[in-house]
């Protein structure tokens, strides 16, 4: 926003300079880069996530979200609130042997970032008995 400045200057003997305005603009900085170079690992239940760090000393935590297309193709649930900086995450208590997709939201004092592009996974069928 911009803001207006009015002050006035007065030395140790009382002598007074003429009154000043100023107008300064602020520049808020903008929301971190969206996460990129999304990658999973997966078991029967669970995946771990790992994506590249936007870059950005003002991260606070990331956002991930998830979908199962063959159940809910166009509904994405938000998975977890890391609360975080760190750029790992393992979602558990997965179905076995079914196809999720999964992106990633930055969080930072700035705002949001763009969802990352989805990355899609198999999780692992149990072992046969």
């Amino acid at each position: 926003g911009t803001y207006t400045l009015q002050y006035d200057v007065t030395d140790s003997s009382g002598n007074a300079a003429i009154q000043q305005v100023r107008t300064v603009s602020v520049v808020a900085p903008p929301p971190p880069a969206a996460p990129t170079g999304l990658q999973v690992i997966s078991t029967t239940t669970s995946v771990t996530l790992t994506w590249d760090d936007p870059g950005d000393d003002s991260i606070t935590g990331y956002k991930i979200l998830s979908r199962m297309p063959a159940v809910q193709p166009d509904l994405s649930v938000l998975v977890a609130d890391t609360g975080s900086a760190d750029n790992t995450y393992t979602v558990n208590n997965l179905e076995p042997d079914t196809k999720y997709a999964f992106r990633v939201v930055a969080l930072s004092d700035h705002g949001k970032s763009e969802v990352s592009k989805f990355i899609s996974i198999h999780t692992e069928r149990p072992p046969s008995q």
